[in-house]
């Protein structure tokens, strides 16, 4: 799910049934929350472990000091607050270490993540699409949804930036097997992914 701010932006991402169904008010643990820059940072609106991470020097200093537009930043534990509110997080301002200040342009990313006690699983002729993310970190496989009519699950792939097509090709391969019977197994408990670069898994439940 997507969030891009308007000219009035907001640190406070609202989830909804709509796009996570019955999990939607999971605890922050049970997602990852990344922002797709839309302009430039600096350290004005973006903490220091930003810049220093994913920062260049654009004044030639020696010392990285903006985060370009474009960057995917990933906002951990410590940036994030369950605000009480069901579906609600809050993503810390810059002056919280690990924290932006989002703008107009920003896009916040959350994903559900599986966790050890979820198991879902998906008829591979059923598929809808493979697509990939604007971060190219993300592969994304569309199935229809386990419950609700007229809508789609989203099963999230996360990888290094620029192996999205070797993603693809490792699930063209497992769904042209010429063994049409029994399951392929995607563990995210045991780090089990049968496609090479696969890192973790998410998803996002339709309704």
């Amino acid at each position: 799910m997507s969030f891009t701010q308007g000219s009035s932006p907001s640190q406070t991402v609202t989830l909804t049934t709509e796009e996570f169904g019955d999990v939607y008010d999971k605890p922050k643990a049970n997602y990852v929350v990344q922002v797709l820059l839309g302009v430039d940072k600096t350290s004005s609106k973006i903490n220091g472990s930003h810049i220093t991470a994913s920062g260049v020097d654009t004044d030639d200093n020696g010392s990285n000091d903006t985060v370009l537009a474009g960057t995917l930043v990933t906002i951990p534990g410590g940036a994030l607050t369950d605000s009480g509110a069901a579906g609600t997080l809050v993503i810390a301002g810059h002056g919280t270490a690990n924290g932006v200040t989002l703008e107009e342009k920003d896009t916040v990313y959350v994903t559900y993540v599986v966790n050890n006690d979820d198991e879902f699983a998906y008829v591979a002729d059923k598929l809808l699409s493979i697509r990939q993310d604007g971060s190219g970190t993300q592969t994304e496989l569309r199935f229809p949804a386990i419950a609700g009519a007229d809508a789609a699950d989203t099963v999230v792939l996360y990888h290094a930036a620029g192996k999205g097509a070797e993603v693809v090709k490792g699930l063209e391969s497992i769904l042209n097997a010429t063994k049409r019977t029994g399951a392929v197994s995607f563990d995210a408990q045991e780090s089990i992914f049968p496609v090479d670069h696969v890192t973790a898994i998410g998803y996002t439940l339709g309704s």
